[in-house]
Parts: C-alpha cells; sequence; structure tokens
C-alpha cells in the first residue's frame, strides 16, 4: 500500500492467489486457470479494445512474423472462457434441480442423493477454489484446482478427489453451496459477455467476438 497524504491506494499484486481474491472481490467470481486469472485482472476495469490495441502495438514493435496472431488468440480465448462458463452454469443448473428432487434424509450425501454426475466436476471445482481463496496456498499432495481438467479428461487422481469431496458433502449442505456455485458461473459469463462486447472496438476481434454474441447472445440467467 501506498500513503498518499491521508490517503492510501492499493498497489498492483503478481500473486495470483490474490489476483483471484480480487477478481471474486470485485466482479463475483472465480476465474478457473492461471490464465483466466491473468486476463480477468487486467480487464477488471475494462477497456478490453484498448488492452487487445496494446497486445497488437506490442507485437508489432516485437517485428513478429504476424502480429495479428496474438490479437485473434487472445479474443479467442475470451470465447472460450464465455461458452466454458454457460456450460457450466447449464451443468449446475441441471445438478441443482436434482438436489431440489432430493429429501434431506440426515447423512445422505450428493453422491447418494443424485442419478447422474452431471455437474460434479463444476460443483468441486468451484469448492476448490473457494478454498483456494480462503487459504492462499496449495500443500503438498493437494490438487491445484487452477490446472487441473475436471470435465474433458480428468486425471484418475481427480476423479478420485471430485468423489472424495462430494461423498462427504450432505445434500443438505450442496443445498446452500449449490446456488452459489450457480451465481458464480452466471458472473462469470456475464463479465466474458461483456469483455467480448468491448472487443468489437478492436478491429481484429470484432468479427471473432461478433460471432461468438451472436451465438450466444446473453448469459442465461441463474436457476
Amino acid at each position: 500500500m501506498t500513503n498518499i497524504g491521508n490517503e492510501t491506494t492499493p498497489q498492483p499484486t503478481d500473486n495470483p492467489f490474490d489476483r483471484l481474491e480480487k477478481i471474486k472481490n470485485i466482479q463475483g467470481f472465480l476465474p478457473t486457470t492461471y490464465r483466466e486469472i491473468s486476463e480477468a485482472y487486467a480487464l477488471r476495469n475494462g477497456g478490453t479494445d484498448l488492452h487487445l490495441d496494446d497486445i497488437l502495438h506490442h507485437q508489432e514493435s516485437a517485428q513478429t512474423d504476424d502480429p495479428t496472431k496474438a490479437v485473434i488468440s487472445v479474443t479467442n480465448e475470451y470465447v472460450s472462457f464465455f461458452k466454458a462458463a454457460r456450460l457450466s452454469l447449464t451443468h449446475l443448473n441441471l445438478l441443482s434441480i436434482d438436489i431440489d428432487d432430493t429429501n434431506n434424509s440426515p447423512g445422505l450425501t450428493l453422491v447418494d442423493a443424485t442419478g447422474t454426475t452431471i455437474g460434479y466436476g463444476d460443483l468441486v471445482r468451484f469448492i476448490d477454489l473457494s478454498r483456494l481463496v480462503k487459504d492462499k496456498e496449495i500443500t503438498q499432495g493437494e490438487i491445484d484446482p487452477l490446472t487441473v481438467d475436471y470435465f474433458l479428461k480428468p486425471s484418475p487422481q481427480t476423479v478420485a478427489h471430485i468423489m472424495k469431496v462430494l461423498r462427504d458433502l450432505r445434500i443438505s449442505d450442496a443445498r446452500g453451496i449449490i446456488p452459489l456455485a450457480i451465481d458464480d458461473q452466471y458472473k462469470r459469463a456475464l463479465f466474458w459477455h461483456e469483455r467480448l462486447d468491448e472487443s468489437r472496438g478492436q478491429y481484429l476481434s470484432r468479427p471473432i467476438a461478433e460471432a461468438a454474441l451472436r451465438t450466444n447472445i446473453e448469459p442465461e440467467p441463474e436457476n
């Protein structure tokens, strides 16, 4: 922190866990990878078109073979973040319906109560990221939720971790967590929707952003 007269101004941080917490506090969601943390932190105050222009000018100054590649690649990342959030939102809403259809029997766990594994990875990732914001560290032997694949090709270790967390999670507790996980992904989708909208101000990004926004008009509302 820097003191200016009687005022104190926050200083930038390079610690990804501190950045994760700041994005959660300011934007209301938890980025899911180190790369998403980096971009979300850079864009936390908007100005996506200017950010992309800066990337282009940096590539031009470095005299790279194709300065446009970096801008196109980063814009496509924003599209992937947005679509991933929408997909997780869908999974969590489906899991929420399954939970709502289950009674609150004492000791009943989420795994025992639900008839599908849809949303399992999404929910455990939210639990793991929430813990990471609180603890600010990953101890030896723990899964790093910012690098783990919870969905497409989870490792045996990740699958075992997901099932352990959910076997220990009582259905009564899950009812309190699932709305928070849904809100997290809704706000993540909304954030990247807004960044894509701003990306239309950059001529290289415009067609990519507009194509994504045409097929995904807006984030689905919370269940």
